[in-house]
């Protein structure tokens, strides 16, 4: 049995608009919204995911919140989002080392306003 199995770059591309599309869906939702990650670098190839950290004000635990935000992704499914209390990730990004490094050193902020464009 033979099988072809065809790898089509662009199925896994966020469309063109897709940061404003973030933005009007976390409009009066969140307090920032960043990316970060290979996202917008000449990295970001079809097997890549979205990285995206953002900061809301909620009871929930870590692991809930981004439930909170699972609208997102109907704009494309493979993000990988981490939701952080405005205290927990001042505190983080005060870390120099390892995975907070490599945060810092792509984090980009998206313009999260009651209109973003």
């Amino acid at each position: 049995m033979n099988a072809v199995i065809w790898h089509d770059d662009k199925a896994n591309q966020p469309p063109p608009d897709f940061i404003e599309q973030l933005c009007l869906l976390l409009a009066n939702r969140v307090e920032a919204a960043y990316v970060f990650g290979s996202y917008g670098t000449p990295q970001f190839g079809p097997d890549s995911d979205i990285d995206l950290i953002l900061v809301a004000k909620t009871d929930l635990p870590f692991v809930e919140r981004p439930q909170l935000f699972k609208d997102l992704y109907q704009v494309h499914p493979n993000i990988d989002m981490l939701v952080y209390l405005p205290s927990e990730l001042e505190t983080l990004l005060r870390e120099d080392t390892g995975f907070w490094a490599s945060v810092k050193s792509t984090l980009r902020e998206l313009p999260i306003k009651a209109s973003c464009f």
